[in-house]
């Protein structure tokens, strides 16, 4: 964004840190230490070439790599990102092993098996929509049970699938990539504020072959919360609050960029300014607690604080809106080949890593 000085600034005060020291006192989170802390100073070297990180990003690598001093050399940050983290490695490493690709492979498959499914929406079928579940099995279960609830956090499976249909000349992928976008951007026009809430349970399609069912009011009816207003397609919304989130609008980035189509421009702006409109304070942008209602709230009008409805806002805003939201959203509106996917990467924090030919990369002629 040509912040330099701003940059500059960063930089000084990231060289002062002295991470030996301060993780003496406090438990660290490894996982959200790696992807932020490592993972933002290499995509500052990367983007920069800024030797003076280079001593920081070697003290904290020595430092985190201890963690995985365990008795069976593995660290403890549990599976998130591990799906996506396949398909990215694969691209980081430029394909000299086929070691990530012959993982994803085969877990793709039951992916669109056991996770995926089609619901009962309005105008479900003027596209191809896909939506990611919640999959559970027991010793007692012939095949892994399907809740059709979708979080906010699985959305960026469909960039996932998209770029792997790139890394491996998988059209099907590319398919699976864009209906599970538009499953995640079909919560964000229908919900009543326009944005996702954390979760959405849905009533799956019953075609066994997952074929798009009609739309029925009836259905529906039946089947929804009835003691909440939800709109058509919504059975319920168990947690019904928005963190300011990055894995939907990921996801259209990544689509736009792949297809060259201007309709992800167009939602992801849609989405911009429905996010914008409810979370914006007088000194940042807020969490919000439930987006299926306005309440009355306190806001400011120039000075002035005045009761109105309007979005329940939280007093929190995660660094992720900034490092991953707004840098999205950012992207998606600017030049495609500011920071392209054919020569970056982003890691889980969207922070980006540069790609070398010859070492590091998948290059198409």
């Amino acid at each position: 964004m040509d912040m330099k000085e701003e940059f500059n600034e960063a930089v000084n005060a990231s060289i002062t840190i002295d991470f030996e020291e301060s993780t003496a006192r406090c438990q660290v989170n490894f996982f959200e230490s790696t992807i932020r802390y490592l993972g933002g100073l290499l995509g500052a070297y990367d983007l920069s070439g800024d030797a003076r990180l280079l001593p920081k990003l070697v003290e904290l690598g020595e430092l985190l790599y201890s963690a995985f001093n365990t008795a069976n050399g593995m660290s403890w940050a549990l599976s998130d990102s591990a799906y996506e983290y396949l398909v990215k490695t694969h691209l980081l490493l430029g394909g000299i092993t086929d070691q990530y690709a012959q993982m994803w492979k085969p877990a793709a498959v039951p992916i669109r098996q056991h996770l995926l499914f089609r619901a009962y929406i309005p105008q479900g079928t003027e596209n191809d929509v896909l939506f990611s579940g919640i999959a559970t099995k027991s010793h007692a279960d012939i095949k892994p049970l399907l809740e059709p609830r979708t979080e906010h956090l699985a959305c960026f499976a469909g960039g996932m699938f998209a770029m792997a249909s790139r890394m491996f000349d998988e059209p099907e992928d590319l398919v699976t990539g864009k209906a599970l976008t538009e499953g995640c951007t079909w919560a964000y026009q229908n919900s009543p504020l326009g944005i996702m809430p954390e979760t959405v349970t849905l009533l799956e399609c019953p075609d066994p072959y997952g074929a798009q069912c009609e739309w029925d009011d009836a259905i529906w009816e039946q089947a929804r919360d009835k003691s909440k207003h939800y709109p058509p397609g919504y059975v319920t919304s168990k947690d019904p609050h928005y963190g300011l989130r990055p894995e939907a609008i990921e996801s259209v980035l990544v689509l736009y960029r792949i297809t060259g189509d201007p309709k992800w421009r167009d939602i992801g702006w849609t989405m911009f300014a429905k996010i914008i409109e409810h979370a914006r304070t007088q000194y940042g942008h807020a969490s919000l607690a439930t987006v299926m209602e306005l309440r009355e709230q306190n806001r400011y009008e120039g000075n002035k604080e005045v009761k109105k409805m309007a979005a329940s806002q939280q007093d929190t805003m995660e660094s992720f809106w900034l490092a991953e939201t707004l840098k999205y959203f950012y992207l998606l509106f600017s030049d495609p080949r500011l920071i392209s996917l054919d020569d970056f990467v982003f890691n889980t924090e969207a922070h980006p890593f540069r790609l070398e030919r010859g070492s590091r990369g998948f290059h198409r002629s």
